[in-house]
């Protein structure tokens, strides 16, 4: 039971870090279900620079090149004003038909 709390109170202090790095997200991520049943998690850093993502078990971080488009010359992360979001690897979509979840 011991362990449980401090795995939780660990928890709880990365939770609470956040900040002017822009590495580091402060705002919470946000689950996108996916076009055949593909989940992927986009969390925005520090003023929107940069984008960090998970799917299939990986971690990918982006940075802004234009409005609302993040990208590491491998992956590309675009998302629209309607919530919605499609993941491209060298140009070929991985993830479309992404709707932000509730």
């Amino acid at each position: 039971m011991m362990r449980n709390y401090s795995v939780l109170f660990a928890f709880f202090l990365l939770v609470g870090c956040g900040g002017a790095d822009p590495y580091n997200p402060v705002a919470a991520s946000d689950t996108y279900f996916c076009n055949n049943h593909h989940q992927i998690v986009i969390s925005l850093g520090d003023h929107g620079k940069i984008a960090a993502i998970s799917f299939e078990g990986r971690n990918v971080s982006l940075e802004r090149v234009v409005d609302e488009t993040y990208s590491n010359s491998i992956y590309t992360l675009y998302i629209n004003a309607d919530n919605g979001a499609v993941l491209e690897r060298e140009g070929v979509p991985v993830y479309s038909g992404c709707t932000k979840g509730l």
